[in-house]
Order: structure tokens, then sequence, then C-alpha cells
């Protein structure tokens, strides 16, 4: 799906992976998806001020809320959907990548391509539209770093935008994504970065978590351990080489439950 990216509040590129996706062929369709966004940024944040007033423990997971609200957004919006991001499987209009990695003047520097998430992640923190240029007007849905020398930005490397991770938590409900995580941004990102994609392994997750009151819960959020979890979790399902054709998609929910009590299990010897 072409898509523009803006360089800064008055200059934009046409980005995508489709052939001579600079050309001005495919600015129509650019300027088209860009005012899109302009809506699912606004969508998000109604419903964030709609978690706001719901959630009571609003203010210790503001980060995770946040990143709920715009990954909801960019989901209930059906832009993953659209005809421009899947392509027509041809090699002039392949599928448009999503993700990239990376701080953002690195992929520049390097020459590599710019994905949808990091383009309306730079965006958001712009305020930048066709149509308006409000510095402010989406700053709550970005990462305030007061050290950051570019604002909502900042990336290590290897890193992906935060949006990519938005969508990848919003796939679950809210409560099951609360369970799941403990409403800990630190933890979504630690199971996104290392490829805990399954949907139905974070469900058990949360089941497994639901069985225990909110006190005993909360030791499954440590940090620390969980890193170990993830480390165990990406040995019994590897993603690539040997065995990374057993997938969780592929197991009942009780062997994934058992599967998750014997981790925790040798946690707690």
């Amino acid at each position: 799906m072409p898509f523009l990216y803006w360089l800064d509040s008055s200059r934009y590129i046409v980005a995508s992976q489709w052939k001579d996706n600079r050309d001005e062929k495919y600015a129509k369709e650019a300027k088209a998806v860009d005012r899109n966004v302009d809506s699912i940024l606004d969508n998000s944040l109604d419903k964030l001020s709609e978690i706001r007033n719901s959630q009571k423990n609003y203010k210790s997971h503001k980060e995770f809320f946040r990143d709920y609200a715009v990954g909801t957004s960019i989901i209930q919006s059906k832009i993953l959907e659209h005809p421009f991001i899947i392509g027509d499987g041809s090699r002039d209009k392949p599928r448009e990548l999503l993700v990239d990695s990376g701080n953002t003047d690195m992929i520049i520097d390097k020459g590599l391509n710019i994905a949808f998430y990091t383009a309306i992640g730079v965006k958001a923190t712009l305020g930048k539209s066709l149509d308006f240029h409000e510095e402010v007007r989406w700053e709550n849905l970005r990462p305030l770093r007061k050290d950051a020398s570019k604002k909502g930005t900042k990336r290590a490397g290897g890193k992906k935008d935060i949006y990519a991770r938005a969508v990848y938590l919003a796939e679950q409900e809210l409560e099951t994504a609360l369970l799941t995580f403990g409403g800990k941004v630190d933890l979504v990102a630690g199971a996104f970065e290392r490829s805990l994609e399954s949907l139905a392994l974070r469900n058990a997750i949360a089941k497994y978590h639901e069985q225990f009151v909110p006190e005993e819960r909360e030791r499954f959020y440590k940090r620390e351990i969980r890193r170990e979890m993830y480390k165990r979790l990406n040995k019994i399902f590897p993603k690539t080489g040997a065995g990374s054709s057993k997938s969780p998609d592929n197991y009942s929910g009780k062997e994934l439950l058992d599967t998750l009590k014997t981790i925790w299990e040798e946690f707690e010897k």
C-alpha cells in the first residue's frame, strides 16, 4: 500500500514496496491512506479516553493502555486488510512491508525500506497531516522520553516501532491481555521481539494466570522471571531450525496449560 512517510512538517515521500513507488503514479493512493491514518489516530485518542475512564489502574499502566488503544484502532479500521496492503501477488505490487527494525535514522541512512508502522509512528510524533499540522495532537499516543533527541522516534537498533507491538497486543481482548502481561508494556515488548506470535499461546498464558488471585499472580509479571520463561517457550516452540514445525496452534488448550505449568514449576524449585 503506498503511504506517505513524513520527513518533517513540510516534506514527505511516497513509500511503498510497489515498483516505481517514488513516482507520482501512486501519490493519489498514498494521500488517501494518509487521511485514513488521521482517522485511525483520532479514534485511538477516543479509545484511550474510554479506557482511562473505565480502568481503575490506568495511571499504573499508561503505556500499556496507550498501545492497546492504538492497536485496537488500527485493527478495527481494517486498513491491514486493504487491497493496497495485501497487494496482488505480482512482482510489481507485492504485499506491503508492515514492520522494519532499528532507529528511524538508521533505516534511512542504510537505505532500508520504511515500513508502514514506522511511517504512521513518525506521523503521529510530528502531528502532521495533509490537512493540518498540530504537533501536540497525537502526542499522547507516542512514547515520551525526556532525554531523546527526537521525542517519540528514538529506537534502539534491532527494535521495531511501538505501533507494530500495539497491533500484536490488541489481538487479545483487553482483560485477557491484562492477564497475559499484567499491564506491563515491557513484557509485551519481550514477547513480541522474541516472536512469540501465537495468539493461542498468549491466551493460554492468560488462562493459566487466571487461576491465581491477583496477589499471587504478580510473581508471573516479574521481568527477570518472564524473560527466562520466554526463552524456554522459544526452545519448545522454535520459529526456525530444528523443531520449527511445532506450533502452539497445533496443541490443545490443555496441552498448552500443562506446558506452562511445567515451566513455572521449574522456576519455583
